[in-house]
């Protein structure tokens, strides 16, 4: 028998450890912030709701619950991923089944069933790690805060978390109005009524939530609930403790571009199943997030469900109840053996009885594992249930602000807020932003503002946004500096860091001033299409810029790349984006596409579109073999910053940017590569070509090849390439989303 406390496992990766804190906050046991208590009395929009609300109030008080023993199989899957806007690349998951034997007067036994984890390249076989199995449902669990305690729940005033409308000491911070009426299905065949209580937030917070509690009204039982924070965490503005931290510096070495530290949690559900009409038993709970540390966003999605087999309520005898909790190593699955350990949670207060195989590798084979988190199954909310569950979430208020938010940040305080290009030089800016309430739903008014060393111009940029779950709709005005292939990001960190170190910059740049309107999916959610409406006067601009680390060793007539010369005008243009991904496992197969259209009017008329295909298959012996082809056409008058080009790791490796340029385009990749615990090693080989539409044959596309080097699974990329047509040259990449 082995003994183990709570919380200690055999290994965790840095990712999951900082996924479950995420999941600690998703189950409603975290702290959110330190808030005084309300005193006001709740708010009802009307009299049905004041029923609903004291029926469930006094029903979340009572436990009533009769429930002695149990026996059931819980299913768990998670997923963590990396948000990058080529596709989402999963850098973890995890799933998990089993089974629980529980009494009221007993530690409970839990029979670990399987067991799955994949973590870099693959996955975790002869690993267990306890953390993944020992969810067990108590009777006094909180019925709407899945995971916290009666114990919890009654905890001092002063601690951190989140506000309940059910319980007397948060119900006051909320206005509750009475919603549809819809007959359940129990999964036993008998339906139940139950009478939305919508429940908003008299001012937003990250300790409030905004959703909907579904309460069978005779009893007050909470059947179903959909609920979110009403407003993003920010880890140092609303968590005490970090706020202390970091007044004493503490994070003064986290570098810029990883801050701020923000979560959303976008989604929580749960519902339900009455038990022979006895009792209320957990079905399902599903959570979803996006955390954000500066550049890098980290969407995350969490689903459990339970099946139960046998439940012993009041009146049943101890027999009964012994042999519904009961387990047996000796006789279960057909004597496999086992291996006992000990979890002495609380200190042996809430101890658990785990069995395990005692061959691991049985519980990454095992047929009770569910499928990943991201593939409809059942017993789980199905992604229709999910997308109606935030359709509804989106047309409840999330209440005004409790103070006018704002903000003001420079330099590197913002990841976006210092750059170096041939152009501008050394570029710092500033940027302040405010949260007005507009219609019930927050804005976000933002102005930004930089000046160059080298061309001392300045660039401002003034943002309207309004952000609701399932999109984001804003408006700008700017005269600002831009390049001509946004998606590259050559006005980002890295082409900065390549400029200044290299003397290399992959951009080309000209000038625009007027306003935008652009709609995208929600922030949550992957930004797979973007449509805007802009009218703007371009201009050209010089590379003046003669600063860069290779003048220390090179003579006086070094020098960046010449800018290409923009043509000046006005541009009224519809715009569209459209870039669905499927897949984001590294070890199955995934695919891409990229569609790009533009209609300008004005001096600059044109029109433009472009479609890019992307496939990454599977090879035997740890290979994988990515694919990738795409074109694109313009008509003859487009202008030099709207033309399409090739040269540079986007299209073609191994040769400067706009080697080619024309109104017609034709490139593809291809690329196979053996996957390390590192990364994966690259074999690579290109060909494009662009020009007038009617001289494109074999014979006129340039070729290159290469060695690559890929860290998460293709988020930073080094590649090593040899052009061979024309002037031979080689070249040094080093970006950001690559294909593997």
């Amino acid at each position: 028998m082995e003994r183990q406390r709570a919380g200690t496992t055999s290994r965790r990766s840095p990712v999951p450890t900082l996924f479950w804190s995420a999941v600690w906050l998703l189950s409603g046991a975290g702290a959110a912030a330190a808030q005084s208590m309300p005193s006001e009395a709740p708010v009802y929009v009307d009299a049905g709701a004041s029923l609903l609300h004291g029926a469930a109030m006094r029903h979340h008080a009572s436990h009533v619950d009769r429930l002695r023993a149990y026996e059931a199989v819980v299913r768990q899957r998670v997923g963590v991923a990396l948000r990058t806007p080529l596709r989402d690349r999963t850098v973890y998951r995890a799933e998990s089944a089993h089974r629980v034997f529980w009494r009221s007067d007993g530690p409970p036994s839990i029979e670990v069933l399987g067991l799955r984890e994949q973590a870099g390249r693959g996955v975790e076989a002869q690993h267990f790690d306890q953390g993944f199995v020992d969810h067990v449902f108590e009777p006094d669990r909180d019925r709407l805060m899945f995971g916290r305690t009666e114990l919890e729940s009654d905890s001092d005033p002063g601690d951190f978390r989140v506000l309940h409308p059910l319980e007397a000491d948060g119900a006051g911070v909320y206005a509750f109005a009475s919603g549809d009426t819809v007959t359940l299905a129990l999964p036993d065949g008998r339906r139940v009524t139950a009478v939305e209580l919508r429940v908003s937030p008299r001012t937003r917070h990250p300790t409030k939530i905004t959703g909907s509690l579904w309460i069978e009204p005779e009893t007050g039982a909470l059947v179903r609930a959909t609920y979110r924070l009403s407003e993003s965490l920010d880890l140092v503005r609303d968590i005490e403790d970090m706020r202390d931290e970091d007044a004493r510096g503490e994070f003064r070495w986290v570098p810029g571009i990883f801050k701020p530290w923000t979560f959303e949690l976008s989604l929580i559900t749960v519902d339900y199943a009455l038990w022979d009409g006895a009792v209320w038993l957990p079905r399902r709970w599903r959570g979803e997030g996006l955390a954000v540390a500066g550049i890098l966003r980290i969407p995350a999605e969490f689903d459990r469900s339970y099946r139960f087999t046998r439940v012993a309520t009041e009146g049943a005898s101890d027999e009964v109840v012994r042999d519904v909790a009961s387990f047996d190593p000796a006789e279960s699955r057909m004597g496999i053996p086992y291996r006992r350990i000990v979890d002495e949670k609380g200190g042996g207060a809430d101890s658990l009885l785990l069995f395990v195989p005692a061959d691991l590798g049985r519980l990454a084979r095992s047929r009770d594992l569910p499928p990943p988190v991201w593939s409809d199954a059942p017993g789980f909310f199905a992604g229709e249930e999910v997308a109606e569950e935030l359709r509804r979430l989106d047309q409840i208020p999330t209440g005004g602000p409790e103070s006018m938010p704002r903000w003001f940040r420079w330099g590197f305080q913002r990841p976006d807020l210092v750059r170096y290009n041939r152009v501008e030089e050394f570029s710092v800016g500033a940027r302040g932003a405010v949260l007005p309430e507009l219609f019930g739903r927050p804005l976000s008014l933002t102005g930004t503002l930089r000046v160059g060393t080298g061309d001392r111009h300045p660039n401002i940029r003034l943002d309207a946004e309004r952000t609701t779950l399932r999109r984001t709709v804003s408006l700008s005005a700017y005269h600002e500096l831009a390049g001509t292939d946004e998606g590259a990001r050559h006005l980002g960190l890295g082409n900065s860091l390549l400029a200044a170190l290299a003397g290399r910059d992959d951009g080309d740049y000209y000038r625009r001033s007027g306003a935008a309107l652009i709609w995208t999916p929600a922030p949550a959610t992957r930004q797979w299409y973007r449509v805007s409406v802009h009218s703007e006067y371009h201009e050209a601009v010089a590379g003046r810029t003669r600063l860069a680390l290779p003048r220390v060793w090179k003579d006086d007539g070094w020098a960046f790349r010449p800018n290409l010369t923009a043509e000046e005008g006005w541009e009224h243009a519809l715009g569209i984006h459209l870039s669905p991904s499927w897949g984001t496992d590294p070890a199955r197969t995934h695919a891409g596409l990229e569609a790009t259209g533009m209609v300008s009017f004005g001096d600059l008329e044109h029109a433009i579109a472009s479609l890019t295909g992307r496939f990454v298959l599977p090879l035997p012996g740890d290979l994988r073999m990515g694919l990738l082809a795409g074109g694109g056409v313009a008509t003859s008058d487009v202008s030099p910053q709207r033309a399409l080009s090739v040269g540079g790791p986007r299209t073609l490796r191994g040769y400067a940017p706009r080697t080619l340029v024309g109104p017609c385009q034709a490139r593809t990749r291809v690329e196979v590569q053996r996957a390390f615990s590192f990364g994966g090693i690259s074999v690579f080989s290109d060909a494009a070509w662009a020009g007038a539409c009617d001289a494109l044959t074999p014979s006129a596309a340039m070729r290159s090849a290469g060695l690559g080097l890929s860290l998460v699974d293709g988020l930073l990329r080094f590649d090593l390439a040899r052009g061979f047509d024309g002037p031979a040259s080689t070249r040094l990449d080093v970006y950001l989303d690559g294909l593997l």
